[in-house]
């Protein structure tokens, strides 16, 4: 080959690797990505409990605090009613001495009365048991007998309740009543089933129970019905006074006059009604 020809190809070969080299981009933005890339891994990662001190580094150089810091925050701890109520209410270590007063919005042909009754309670942490002697000035003014002006009705109760852990409590009552009058008397034994529990609420408390009486017990009458009892305070919160109230609700019949009679016994029972007292009270507890 020529001299020339060799010293043309010398330097076009030249020229080209010059062109090659300076028109090759920098990668600047790559190393960055890869950075970015890297930093972003490790950010996932964290929450997997890996390359903890990587990503502390990195959170510290771009002056923020550890993620760790963020969620460590107190919770205030809110205590259950249970607990609440655990900790306001006391049982009792002792029988009370029970006195009631109270006044009465009398059905079944009564007026409206006063009574009194008294006797022993105790509140422990398994059982609730009471036991009352009752003196009520009820007489008869609708019962279709002529010059019926005096009566009373003298009663003897006594309950039994179980309770639970979570302060409902479960039992029966039962007792006596006897109604006399001008013209005549008339006894009853009857039993009532049901339940209640304390409560608190509005920064006091109280007690609601509720119980059935089924007419098995009441072979005069067939009454039966449910009863209603609210108290404030609860007897748990061992104060000395509280008001009581009682809603009685009654189903009955005629009272059965002979009950050898079937077809008097059949129609007195045919003559269906209703009726309901209300009474208003105090609780005196010593």
């Amino acid at each position: 080959m020529p001299r020339c020809g060799l010293l043309g190809s010398i330097i076009i070969s030249i020229a080209s690797l010059t062109f090659a080299q300076n028109s090759t981009p920098t990668n600047t933005n790559s190393d960055q990505t890869t950075v970015a890339t890297q930093i972003a891994s490790e950010v996932r990662l964290v929450g997997t409990g890996t390359n903890v001190a990587p990503i502390n580094d990195v959170l510290l150089a771009a002056g923020t605090s550890p993620s760790a810091n963020a969620i460590a925050v107190a919770t205030p701890q809110v205590n259950p009613p249970l607990s609440e109520r655990q900790k306001e209410f006391e049982f009792d270590r002792r029988p009370r001495l029970v006195f009631m007063p109270q006044f009465n919005l009398n059905g079944s042909g009564f007026g409206n009365s006063a009574s009194a009754s008294g006797g022993f309670s105790i509140d422990t942490k398994r059982v609730i048991l009471g036991s009352l002697a009752e003196y009520n000035a009820a007489r008869k003014t609708n019962d279709a007998t002529v010059a019926n002006r005096n009566g009373h009705v003298r009663s003897l109760s006594a309950s039994a309740y179980y309770r639970l852990s979570n302060y409902w409590f479960v039992g029966t009552s039962g007792g006596w009543d006897k109604l006399s009058t001008t013209n005549y008397t008339k006894q009853l034994w009857s039993m009532k089933f049901g339940g209640g529990s304390d409560f608190l609420a509005g920064g006091t408390s109280f007690r609601l129970s509720a119980g059935y009486t089924p007419a098995a017990f009441d072979h005069q009458t067939g009454s039966q019905g449910p009863s209603f009892q609210f108290i404030l305070p609860s007897p748990l919160a061992q104060g000395h006074v509280m008001f009581v109230q009682n809603i009685d609700i009654k189903f009955l019949h005629d009272t059965i006059t002979d009950p050898h009679d079937p077809m008097l016994t059949a129609l007195e029972k045919s003559h269906r009604t209703h009726t309901a007292t209300v009474s208003f009270g105090l609780m005196l507890r010593f």
